[in-house]
């Protein structure tokens, strides 16, 4: 879109007072024909969604990944919101906005663990194309 393309900069790990890493922080740059035209900062905790029931490595990279991930998105919200405002929508995400505001919507934490137990009530379907090899095999 735009031409444009989001960069990770860096995604530095947060550190608690005796050392130990407790999240990352990333920066993303949006750049556009080598530009920088706008830029996100944003840190995922090790208690944040995309972490909880992970350990190890798999924690690191999904804390890693979910800070990048939203600090692109910050970015890109901050350079382009205003194609969202064109096409009659409003610009500020349902996150950020009280429930009323949200027309009685559920926060996003609700969101997000209704949809985690609904994943996890459904039993992975196989592709139309794996069935397929299947069948000729």
């Amino acid at each position: 879109f735009d031409n444009a393309c989001p960069i990770t900069e860096y995604a530095n790990p947060m550190l608690d007072a005796k050392g130990e890493v407790i999240g990352y922080t990333a920066k993303v740059n949006i750049t556009k024909r080598g530009e920088v035209v706008a830029s996100g900062i944003m840190s995922c905790g090790f208690e944040e969604f995309p972490c909880r029931g992970r350990t190890g490595i798999a924690q690191h990279r999904a804390a890693m990944s979910a800070a990048a991930t939203w600090a692109g998105a910050k970015a890109a919200r901050m350079r382009y919101a205003w194609v969202a405002v064109l096409a009659g929508f409003e610009p500020t995400p349902a996150a950020e906005m009280s429930q009323g505001e949200r027309g009685g919507q559920p926060e996003a934490e609700d969101v997000d663990e209704a949809l985690a137990e609904r994943d996890a009530a459904q039993k992975p379907r196989p592709s139309k194309r794996a069935a397929a090899i299947r069948a000729r095999n």
